[in-house]
């Protein structure tokens, strides 16, 4: 929000301190954004972005459509009554439904789903853990400095990055223009040795160049297709050494790998990258390889997850985050400071907390069958061996800090869509590239379809939360509330 904005909106506001404009509308009257406030907003953009990449959302002349289904196929009693509109303000999900959802976690960001499809990442086997806890497959440094894997690794790796790098849209049309061509039907990213690479990266110089081509994290990387192309080919022959090197001297230290990776990018030429870029970079390998830089701890932060943390922080007693370390078995911890970039860390720790309490039955504001249908809305699965929170697909990776500082993004373009600017009509404004549904021609489909297997189960464990009144979310919290119908 514009100065010269929240002047006009507020009089009073004390124009000479700096805030940002989440912090700008909280401090007028809205409620503080409290972790549980956060948990409202996760478990409803997950079943909401499920039924977005379910591929009934579009219909046949390209046009996307919102997910009325999510509603309309609920046929109890409470809702019995009700037309779509009415269901929609009484479980406040029209921010949601008609406004582009920011994915609550990695597991459902289309970059990382393209990532994982085009490196089998989606295999069971992968989620595999021997007798003393420790991943059977795709397991760290070791995996990739082995002789015997290191080739594979990098293949993934590579991958990694293109998806990173490129929207998920023109993958899409990339991929589709190729198989016209070739005949090669497989939905896969290339890897940097073979024959299809050069296909790729002559197809990109080959259609008119657009920054839209690159995802929106990268879209001020890059200036131009030859340089798109000339840095993908360099990565290409001097990438796998690269990485290969940086883990091998960081030894599981995330931070060090992250600032080496980003001078080492750079000074390729053909781009120009920051911290966040690498971070979304890193977080993509890591969704894939077990991590390949150890546990992931205080990520780089976006601008968004930085301006929810600093209210969290704000809005919750240090001792609370203390009793939450203390429930998850980490006795004698004593209180302290929780500044900013603790936060995405402290989420992890509350959302594990949370949940084993309630499947302990020992918590008094979630039953176990809450728990249970919720932990099915959002994707995760409780691992007795690793204590902890996983994802349910794809490799089966911890719940980590780069979810929650994801978590905490989507937090802040919920709250920034309640703002006068953004509640002004019914008109649907469902993105196309950065988040489901991803329209594209020929291939659209093929990365919803990873979402098929476990699409009904999502909803239907959502419509139990809906109906169950003494859940605590059974609506979207009022914080989040659009009041335009």
């Amino acid at each position: 929000m514009t100065r010269n904005a929240v002047e006009r909106l507020f009089p009073n506001h004390n124009t000479g301190i700096k805030v940002s404009g989440l912090e700008s509308v909280r401090s007028v009257g809205h409620q503080q954004i409290t972790l549980r406030h956060v948990m409202s907003a996760a478990v409803h953009s997950a079943a909401v972005t499920a039924a977005k990449a379910s591929g009934r959302t579009t219909c046949g002349d390209g046009n996307i459509i919102p997910p009325r289904f999510l509603l309309e196929e609920i046929r109890s009693n409470h809702f019995k009554h009700m037309t779509y509109r009415e269901k929609m303000q009484h479980t406040n999900l029209k921010p949601l439904l008609t406004l582009p959802t920011h994915p609550w976690y990695l597991g459902d960001e289309p970059t990382v789903v393209i990532a994982a499809m085009s490196t089998d990442s989606f295999n069971p086997i992968l989620r595999e853990l021997d007798d003393a806890g420790h991943w059977k497959h795709r397991r760290g440094r070791d995996y990739i400095l082995s002789k015997d894997t290191c080739k594979e690794a990098w293949g993934i790796m590579f991958k990694c990055i293109i998806a990173s790098f490129l929207s998920a849209s023109a993958i899409h049309l990339i991929l589709s223009i190729i198989a016209t061509n070739t005949l090669i039907q497989k939905f896969a990213l290339p890897d940097p040795d073979s024959p299809l690479f050069f296909l790729f990266t002559d197809t990109i110089l080959r259609q008119e160049w657009s920054n839209r081509a690159l995802h929106h994290n990268f879209q001020s990387a890059v200036n131009s297709a030859i340089d798109c192309a000339q840095f993908l080919k360099r990565i290409s022959e001097e990438g796998g050494d690269l990485l290969g090197s940086i883990i091998k001297v960081c030894n599981d230290d995330r931070p060090k790998a992250a600032s080496l990776l980003l001078d080492k990018l750079n000074s390729m030429g053909c781009v120009s990258l920051g911290e966040f870029q690498i971070h979304v970079i890193m977080r993509t390998f890591e969704m894939c390889i077990h991590e390949p830089f150890g546990k992931v701890s205080c990520p780089h932060s976006g601008i968004g997850s930085k301006d929810v943390a600093k209210v969290i922080v704000q809005s919750t007693d240090p001792g609370d985050w203390v009793a939450l370390r203390n429930k998850l078995g980490k006795v004698g911890v004593k209180e302290r400071t929780v500044g900013v970039k603790d936060v995405p860390d402290g989420m992890v720790e509350y959302i594990n907390a949370r949940a084993i309490s309630a499947l302990k039955g020992e918590s008094d504001d979630l039953t176990r069958s809450q728990i249970q249908a919720e932990m099915v809305v959002m994707g995760l699965v409780w691992s007795d061996q690793l204590e902890c929170l996983v994802h349910k697909s794809g490799i089966g990776k911890r719940l980590d800090a780069c979810d929650t500082e994801h978590m905490l993004c989507m937090v802040h373009i919920m709250y920034q869509n309640t703002l006068p600017n953004k509640n002004i009509a019914m008109k649907n404004h469902l993105d196309s590239s950065k988040y489901f549904p991803i329209m594209a021609s020929g291939s659209t489909s093929a990365v919803m379809r990873c979402y098929s297997n476990s699409l009904q189960e999502r909803l239907s464990a959502y419509g139990e939360l809906l109906l169950d009144q003494s859940y605590d979310h059974c609506r979207l919290d009022d914080l989040f509330r659009v009041d335009t119908y």
